[in-house]
């Protein structure tokens, strides 16, 4: 990042080992389109920046919003928050043992000492990946109450940093990046309730550099880190595998094979039972399935075959765009939210991967309007189901009617003026 298209750096990572083509929608190196492709070519870049200016500042205006929310939220949903479940599992672990960590008796005894707040306090059960309540383990040094505080930090500062890797060098358009992901209703949820999707938003940004930078192993080794929430991504290392990352998909295959075998061996089949159990019954719920295809197709054999047409069509699409990886993640994170069954509202901070990525480069209006869509959507998704299932299957379908070597029809929105 930061330097122009066509200095000699830029073209080493245009030549990726896997087979080589002229993009669809060109990725250029220093970020945003500029020049003769830029919003010049559109408005006076008296007026281009202004628009931009103008974005930055409701993206601000958003941000604020979003500080309003949680500082409002604190003395009444405090006690409600995820990172008490991550915590309490954490400390199941290292006083019973790890395979202890799915015993309902003692997830609820764990949270109510945690966080003694009185009978207000919910108990959901905690059925994430041990690999979570693992990362949770040094925090149990401190209060929860305590240790809430560094943990939200430093899932605040994952989200930035996913923004920054991402973004172009130019300034402004680095401050709408944030923005985008500041200004986000998602991510006030994310944030609030300690969620973990902004760390697997970080690795996926990592994972795309290194990738970027021809170094496969170390990007395939990051996205282990999908095993923190494996819903939000998990589709990402076959879509790279099918645009022919091949030595990617065995890193991320490797590792994650490791953590699975490591899991398993720390539950034992007591702790896999408790598991099967908790598990059952929290996915079968209708509230969390609101933002899969299951409203739309139904539940049983019908959601099946969507989620295998889905999915196939997904890395269809993904090797229609070989050596393009920032294409194969975003297919991929897309694709993985369509092909689950369970999702929550702070989980679509992962979708901002795929529209940061696609911004970087030049793209037709109508690809611009879906990203925004996207965004919207997501912002909505709260209140509103629907709207993100139908912009995330645009988003695949978009990637799928501008294939490689097809000349962009139009600049990103974000392109900064030429100097």
């Amino acid at each position: 990042m930061g330097r122009s298209a066509s200095s000699p750096r830029a073209r080493q990572f245009t030549s990726h080992a896997a087979p080589s083509a002229t993009s669809a929608t060109t990725e250029v190196d220093s970020g945003l389109a500029s020049g003769p492709f830029g919003l010049t070519g559109v408005l006076p870049p008296r007026s281009g920046r202004l628009l931009r200016i103008g974005l930055l500042a409701g993206l601000f205006e958003l941000t604020l919003y979003n500080a309003y929310q949680y500082a409002s939220w604190i003395p009444r949903g405090l006690a409600w928050n995820d990172f008490r479940l991550f915590y309490a599992a954490a400390t199941i672990g290292l006083r019973y043992g790890w395979s202890h960590i799915y015993d309902p008796d003692l997830q609820r005894a764990a949270v109510q000492a945690a966080w003694p707040a009185g009978p207000e306090v919910r108990w959901f059960p905690f059925v994430n990946p041990p690999p979570v309540a693992w990362l949770m383990a040094p925090l149990t040094s401190l209060r929860a109450p305590v240790a809430y505080v560094p943990w939200v930090l430093f899932v605040s500062g994952c989200l930035v940093a996913a923004a920054l890797l991402l973004a172009p060098r130019d300034l402004l358009t680095r401050g709408i990046y944030v923005g985008l992901a500041l200004g986000f209703l998602p991510t006030f949820v994310a944030i609030a309730y300690g969620q973990l999707g902004p760390l697997v938003a970080v690795a996926l940004a990592g994972s795309w550099l290194l990738l970027r930078a021809r170094r496969e192993v170390a990007g395939g080794l990051l996205l282990s880190a999908i095993a923190l929430k494996p819903q939000l991504a998990l589709l990402v290392p076959l879509a790279l595998l099918a645009a022919g990352y091949w030595r990617a998909f065995v890193a991320a295959s490797a590792a994650g094979a490791a953590l699975t075998a490591l899991s398993l061996a720390s539950l034992g089949l007591h702790g896999l039972a408790y598991y099967r159990m908790l598990a059952g019954s929290l996915f079968a719920d209708a509230y969390f399935q609101r933002w899969s295809l299951t409203p739309l197709v139904g539940d049983g054999w019908p959601w099946v075959v969507a989620v295998l047409v889905v999915a196939a069509a997904t890395l269809l699409v993904a090797r229609a765009h070989r050596g393009d990886a920032g294409a194969a993640i975003a297919l991929g994170v897309a694709g993985s939210l369509l092909t689950n069954h369970y999702l929550t509202a702070s989980d679509f901070t992962i979708l901002l991967i795929p529209i940061w990525l696609l911004l970087r480069r030049r793209q037709p209006a109508w690809v611009l309007a879906i990203l925004a869509g996207c965004w919207l959507a997501g912002w909505f998704s709260l209140a509103f189901g629907w709207p993100v299932v139908v912009f995330e299957l645009a988003l695949v379908a978009s990637l799928a009617l501008t294939p490689r070597g097809t000349p962009a029809l139009a600049p990103s929105v974000l392109a900064p003026a030429p100097p």
